[in-house]
């Protein structure tokens, strides 16, 4: 049960680091613009 717990937050981390590498390219640009 632990196991597959630390798997989904090690996931959810990896997806965050994704969508800042995506800010910095510039590919979310127009989303942070809407804040």
């Amino acid at each position: 049960m632990f196991l597959e717990e630390e798997e989904e937050e090690e996931e959810e981390e990896e997806e965050e680091e994704e969508e800042e590498v995506l800010r910095s390219s510039g590919v979310w640009g127009s989303f942070d613009q809407r804040k």
